[in-house]
């Protein structure tokens, strides 16, 4: 008949080494517990840029760099519509990035989006602003130099308007 219970397979079991649950006190350095406080001491690094943005036709865009000396954890990125005026106004944004150090874009202008938001359209008559966002799974480091890109792929024909364009990330000194 088979063993029901089985020895967990791990460190230990991979050495042969059996010490009654403890770990040898050869390898106590190399395969100590450890707890991430990363997110913890990350609070107080928490920043965010918002580019008040005019634009009038499909295609207008924002670029902004990680500054010389820093890098970002790149947490969330979205916007809010200026007031829309009727119900017949709308926009939809993407967030990219460029000039990734090891980036391979084929000769494109950018790297592919990271984000492409929904489509937001006034739903009330009278005016009223719209917004989307996107936070990421983790966060994405993001070197000095790193451009970061928001780029207005529909828009309605309406007059000009300004956007609130928001990136969110830690900001560390390199």
């Amino acid at each position: 008949m088979g063993q029901v219970n089985r020895i967990p397979n791990g460190f230990l079991d991979l050495l042969g080494v059996e010490s009654l649950g403890k770990n040898p006190p050869l390898y106590s350095d190399a395969i100590s517990p450890t707890v991430d406080l990363t997110e913890l001491y990350s609070a107080q690094t928490l920043s965010s840029h918002t580019e008040d943005f005019s634009h009038t036709a499909i295609d207008d865009q924002v670029v902004i760099f990680v500054p010389e000396g820093e890098t970002w954890l790149l947490r969330a990125v979205g916007f809010r519509s200026g007031i829309l005026t009727n119900t017949n106004e709308y926009e939809m944004w993407e967030f990219s990035l460029d000039s990734l150090p090891r980036g391979n874009t084929g000769g494109a202008t950018s790297e592919p989006g990271i984000w492409t938001s929904k489509r937001v359209i006034n739903q009330l008559v009278g005016g009223a602003r719209e917004s989307d966002d996107f936070t990421l799974p983790a966060p994405l480091a993001l070197t000095a130099g790193v451009a970061l890109r928001a780029k207005l792929l529909i828009r309605d024909t309406s007059g000009a308007r300004t956007t609130a364009l928001n990136w969110l990330f830690n900001r560390f000194n390199s």
